[in-house]
């Protein structure tokens, strides 16, 4: 009896299975149609039918567990649903799982001797997917195939080509991508950025902008509305050459671009950029590496853009990380032009290691020098009359009014604001770590040195103005010189020296360059 009922039972197992393969067309055309039964539509999803599958997806979640199981069997056969799994794959930081999904996806389109306009989008996706994984090469590789196998290359093809080229810093392929969006779009955009980064010429056939990026060069004199100092800002990723150009337009609404001007953006080769750049870790590059690209290059400084790091001036060159906004580019601009962190710095950092005055706004003093009278901080007046900012005090008339006497010598009241500019001598941050020496500011409320997104005070602009070369870092040419210095190159550290002598009038900031004093 039980033989018999188990025969029965497998019998119609059988007849179930193979009556469903005959059931499918039959299923497909009713949800086609919509109307097929809730039942009919669970078995037929049970079945792995794809009509079914595409039905039940829009039912569920994106990212859902139900989701994720009907998105990977659609995957196979339908490249849009390959496209949301990989996108969504990529999103959730499974990059290794979405490339294998972009993959196979895309060798399933290549395979196919026509390309539908649906299939190039999904490739373009994986090609730019590629590209955004700094994967470069593989990301032109689709590209390629893309263009030889089907003789098809759209205008965000060309532009994502062109971006490879960049990125790799190969002249033939960068040649290529110029006549490609030469093709394509000879007056847009992209066009004109070529011009404009200097990875191309102007031609009949390439339109340059028809307005030029540059405020007003420097002058070699110290008076007139010109700028004093220059910076050309690089990078060698198309969208870091293109986020200068966001920094720039804030950047020229400020009032320091009248005293460091913008020369020009630069296309510069990865390859010219021998980098140390790590998340939270300072930019520092090996300037050598880019001495041929830099060579022609007019300005004072260079900002060189990186895709991390922890934003830093060094000598000549200010470095920073795509993340950085306009606020940031400031802060570090003010660097170059001779103002200190108002912040606390290390209390092994170099500038914390003497006294004496650190910047225009930042004077580091011996401790023993603060006295204390009817409990004032005080300093003698023959101190505070070597601070840069003493010329933002009151006339003297009012500064000998401000003098406390004590047993015949002079003394300037500390934490006291004087005149209309609101300048005194308050404590600074910068080297507070430090034990023997207290580091001293001109104003008690809080600026752009402190904090980026904050202001500068129209009275550094001053300060800036009254003497230029007095704190002002020396130009990018004096790095180059170090390095070469530092390799026993001596000739060509004496040329670049030279070099950066030549764009300052000071006599003594000259002596100081020349003798590698910074």
């Amino acid at each position: 009896m039980i033989k018999a009922k188990w025969l029965i039972t497998m019998s119609l197992t059988i007849i179930l299975s193979s009556s469903s393969f005959f059931y499918a067309p039959y299923l497909m055309q009713l949800i086609e149609a919509n109307e097929e039964t809730n039942s009919q539509l669970t078995f037929a999803v049970q079945q792995d039918i794809p009509t079914a599958l595409k039905r039940s997806i829009k039912q569920h979640d994106v990212g859902s567990n139900k989701w994720l199981n009907v998105a990977y069997k659609l995957a196979a056969h339908d490249i849009e649903i390959a496209k949301q799994l990989a996108t969504y794959l990529a999103e959730a930081g499974q990059v290794t799982e979405a490339g294998k999904i972009w993959k196979n996806t895309v060798t399933h389109i290549f395979s196919q001797d026509k390309l539908h306009i649906d299939a190039e989008i999904v490739v373009s996706d994986y090609a730019n997917f590629l590209y955004q994984q700094t994967r470069f090469q593989a990301s032109q590789t689709v590209i390629n195939t893309l263009r030889h196998k089907y003789g098809s290359l759209s205008e965000r093809n060309a532009e994502l080509s062109l971006k490879n080229a960049l990125a790799l810093g190969d002249k033939t392929l960068i040649e290529g991508a110029i006549a490609d969006i030469v093709a394509f779009a000879p007056s847009g955009e992209v066009a004109s950025n070529l011009i404009l980064f200097g990875i191309a010429e102007a031609s009949p056939t390439l339109i340059a902008p028809s307005s030029r990026l540059n405020t007003p060069h420097k002058t070699q004199t110290k008076s007139g509305n010109s700028c004093h100092y220059s910076i050309t800002l690089m990078a060698s990723y198309y969208e870091d050459l293109a986020q200068w150009q966001d920094i720039v337009a804030e950047y020229r609404q400020a009032d320091m671009a009248n005293y460091l001007c913008v020369d020009a953006i630069r296309y510069i080769r990865a390859q010219a950029l021998d980098c140390q750049a790590l998340a939270e870790q300072p930019i520092l590059c090996n300037e050598l590496a880019m001495e041929s690209d830099v060579r022609s290059i007019g300005s004072d400084y260079l900002a060189i853009m990186l895709p991390e790091g922890k934003a830093n001036v060094y000598y000549g060159i200010m470095h920073l990380d795509r993340g950085d906004d306009t606020n940031v580019f400031m802060h570090e601009a003010a660097h170059l032009l001779g103002f200190i962190d108002e912040y606390a710095l290390r209390e092994s950092h170099q500038l914390c290691q003497s006294t004496g005055n650190l910047g225009f706004n930042v004077a580091n003093i011996d401790v023993a020098e603060i006295k204390n009278i009817d409990e004032r901080r005080v300093l003698p007046v023959s101190i505070v009359k070597t601070l840069p900012w003493f010329s933002l005090f009151a006339d003297a008339n009012a500064m000998r009014a401000s003098v406390i006497e004590k047993n015949g010598d002079e003394y300037w009241p500390m934490d006291v604001a004087f005149g209309n500019s609101g300048a005194g001598i308050f404590l600074s941050e910068t080297c507070q770590r430090q034990s023997d020496l207290v580091s001293v500011k001109p104003f008690s409320t809080r600026n752009k040195m402190r904090n980026h997104n904050l202001e500068m005070p129209n009275a550094f602009y001053s300060l800036f103005s009254a003497s230029p070369e007095q704190f002002s870092r020396p130009s990018f040419h004096y790095n180059l010189a170090r390095a070469h210095y530092l390799e026993g190159n001596i000739n060509a550290a004496k040329r670049w020296l030279e070099s950066s002598a030549r764009l300052v009038m000071s006599d003594e900031k000259q002596f100081k360059i020349l003798t590698g004093g910074f």
